[in-house]
């Protein structure tokens, strides 16, 4: 039963980012999706929560950890410039206190949980887990970043994204993936692995659509 509800939630995650792929190429659609931006990162989040199989404690003070050190750090990132380099966030998620979106920290969070169960299933040394894991937030980004800065999540000063954003991106991934790395669970919700696919169809979509 909880397999086949997985599959069901799966498969709707995925029709979802690809109705997003067409709302934010329609430029009569294009505000409301990005309106609704927020509303689709907690329900993809809210799914693998649902879906996990063991919500205890710990669980639940290291997923908060993760979200709250990710939106931390991009406070300090957004403030200094330090971490990633010098970028200020655009309207599209939603609510920001310190000039940085409270919804950021779900973002984290999320691809932590997602990156860390394929990780997981790939190989069994947790060293490894951490940075393969690590390396995949950072090949999502490097998906992420063209669309985010078209669709007004965030810009950069500079004209390109500068690499520091990306070793960014890996240090912060390891020290999180290191810290959610010891919930073994995740590897057993398949609702991960629709995310992922998910959200790789949905950048890699937007990506296509605007070189042509």
């Amino acid at each position: 039963m909880k397999k086949s509800k997985e599959q069901i939630v799966g498969v709707l995650l995925i029709i979802l980012h690809i109705v997003g792929i067409v709302g934010f190429s329609i430029e009569e659609t294009r505000q409301l999706f990005q309106w609704l931006t927020p509303l689709n990162l907690i329900l993809s989040l809210g799914f693998l929560l649902w879906l996990h199989s063991k919500r205890n404690t710990r669980f639940i003070l290291l997923s908060v950890a993760v979200g709250v050190l990710g939106y931390l750090a991009e406070v300090v990132g957004t403030n200094t410039g330090l971490i990633f380099g010098s970028y200020t966030y655009g309207g599209t998620l939603g609510l920001k206190v310190w000039s940085t979106p409270l919804l950021i920290g779900v973002n984290w969070l999320m691809m932590i949980y997602y990156t860390g169960a394929i990780a997981k299933k790939v190989v069994e040394n947790r060293i490894f887990q951490v940075l393969i894991g690590a390396s995949l937030m950072v090949l999502m980004d490097l998906l992420i970043e063209p669309v985010a800065i078209q669709y007004d999540y965030w810009s950069w000063t500079s004209v390109e994204v500068p690499i520091q954003n990306y070793v960014g991106w890996f240090v912060l991934a390891l020290v999180l993936h290191t810290l959610y790395n010891r919930i073994e669970e995740i590897r057993k919700n398949t609702v991960a692995m629709y995310l992922a696919i998910a959200q790789f169809i949905f950048f890699l979509g937007l990506n296509i659509i605007r070189t042509i």
